[in-house]
């Protein structure tokens, strides 16, 4: 299967991955025997479906219908609970998907986590290590974020690649500037207090549809249904924090 696009909070996902091979590791580890762990992954229709299967003792079939609950158990005292995947489960759903799980008593358990597949958002690919073209210089760049951080480093960098940079903390200031001022690009953080990045590219979109195609979206928050639903209708690209100067020179 070849890779197909979707949206993850990366630290998110691998901790419903480790919490599933712990579960996996402890049933095979009670039979007392070596056992074998299998991980795939497979494209259906519009969803991604990533399968853990273990061959352990498997869960009683009275029990699959509580192993998401939290704190339920049937492990001994001091062995943890399945608080886990109950953990695991709102993640998977927070991310638009499901979370599921196939077992047969003596035969072993699969857990299932089906994400959807978005092929219509373009994301810059953060972990480039060199840009495909020079840089381009000499643009008049917006950067929009409530995060000082984020402010800093996007202004040095860009800065420091002969760019002509102004800076806004809130949507409220970029308006004024917007209004006042011709930008080359406008880097635009999706969540920040008061106006907020979404209303701010719907007012820009009202003023100017050429404005909002200068728009790059800079956000950590890539995961929840609303994001990806928003971003998707934008078609516009995203910065996915943390990012690193090549990523931002491969954009422009």
């Amino acid at each position: 299967m070849g890779l197909v696009p979707t949206m993850v909070d990366e630290p998110q996902l691998v901790q419903v991955i480790l919490n599933v091979l712990t579960n996996a590791e402890q049933a095979i580890k009670g039979c007392e025997r070596a056992g074998r762990v299998e991980i795939t992954t497979r494209k259906i229709k519009n969803t991604l479906r990533i399968s853990i299967f273990d061959d352990g003792p498997g869960i009683l079939e009275e029990h699959l219908h509580s192993i998401f609950d939290p704190f339920f158990t049937t492990k001994e005292v001091g062995e943890g609970t399945w608080l886990g995947l109950s953990i695991c489960y709102g993640i998977v759903r927070e991310h638009g998907g499901e979370m599921w799980v196939e077992s047969v008593t003596g035969e072993g358990t699969t857990f299932h986590v089906d994400l959807p597949v978005l092929p219509d958002l373009t994301l810059i690919d953060t972990n480039k290590e060199e840009a495909d073209d020079a840089p381009v210089l000499g643009k008049r760049i917006l950067v929009i974020d409530d995060e000082p951080a984020v402010r800093a480093v996007l202004h040095r960098a860009l800065s420091a690649d002969g760019h002509q940079v102004a800076l806004a903390p809130e949507a409220e200031t970029a308006w004024e500037l917007i209004q006042a001022n011709q930008f080359d690009r406008i880097f635009l953080d999706l969540k920040m207090p008061g106006m907020g990045g979404q209303m701010l590219y719907k007012r820009m979109a009202m003023l100017s549809p050429e404005m909002v195609r200068k728009v790059v979206f800079v956000t950590g928050d890539i995961a929840s249904a609303e994001a990806r639903t928003f971003l998707d209708s934008t078609g516009r690209p995203v910065l996915s924090k943390p990012f690193g100067l090549e990523a931002i020179r491969q954009l422009l």
